[in-house]
């Protein structure tokens, strides 16, 4: 039980934290908030905005708050490479980036307290040439449910 006004603020430390110890993310920076963006390294998972998308107080009393939320946390996956490698490397090194944020929220969907479940909802794609090389940048959402008492 958080005892607090939301899930979010858990649910960011444990995804953070589960995507951390990740083999496949071995020497990936995996981030609670995006930096600047010319100090981010090559390969890289952000946190970014959360918004609500329902509220609801089945029970409010004096005693016992009961609190179910549903929103959505944008998360980024980016890869940048620029050693002459083509766009297609860098679409493939996102790719494997995004399979493993799925593969952790499909192997435990309740990451913390208070989570009833939480799974990617839908990405947009951003790839292209860079100054020095290619990029490819996933922008997820992750849709969270959750019920504190």
């Amino acid at each position: 039980m958080s005892g607090a006004g939301t899930s979010l603020i858990a649910f960011k430390t444990a995804l953070v934290d589960r995507l951390g110890e990740r083999p496949g993310l071995a020497g990936v920076a995996v981030l609670y908030a995006r930096s600047d963006v010319d100090s981010l390294p090559d390969e890289a998972i952000w946190l970014e905005k959360a918004e609500t998308e329902s509220l609801e107080f089945p029970a409010f009393r004096p005693t016992k708050m009961e609190l179910q939320e549903v929103y959505d946390l944008d998360v980024t996956v980016q890869v940048r490479l620029t050693q002459g490698q083509t766009q297609r490397q860098a679409d493939a090194r996102a790719l494997e980036l995004l399979a493993e944020l799925q593969q952790q929220l499909a192997e435990a969907p309740q990451l913390c307290d208070d989570i009833q479940w939480a799974k990617p909802e839908s990405w947009k794609y951003h790839g292209g040439q860079l100054d020095s090389g290619h990029g490819c940048r996933f922008d997820i959402v992750v849709r969270v449910h959750a019920r504190m008492e």
